[in-house]
């Protein structure tokens, strides 16, 4: 009889969580540049600044105007297979 070739297919499975990384800078009284990069490669960024929800953002992020007092901005990283960096960046 007829003998068809052997079909094989090979995955990864990715449940390790990217790394986040925050580089920050004031760049005025009142201003700073923010630089966020992963350990991993085509991820998405997520911000947060003094509390609010995450939100997407670039890898670059700027605010100015900020007000007086503390003030903790996080950012996290999500890999291609949905996995989110849970300590993040700050």
């Amino acid at each position: 009889g007829n003998k068809s070739a052997v079909a094989t297919h090979q995955w990864t499975v990715d449940i390790t969580a990217p790394l986040t990384i925050v580089v920050g800078s004031m760049t005025g009284r009142d201003s700073l540049d923010l630089i966020i990069s992963s350990n991993e490669a085509n991820v998405n960024f997520e911000c947060s600044m003094d509390g609010a929800p995450y939100q997407p953002c670039g890898p670059s992020v700027s605010y100015s105007n900020l007000s007086g007092g503390e003030h903790i901005f996080r950012a996290r990283a999500i890999d291609q297979a949905g996995n989110v960096d849970s300590i993040g960046g700050s």
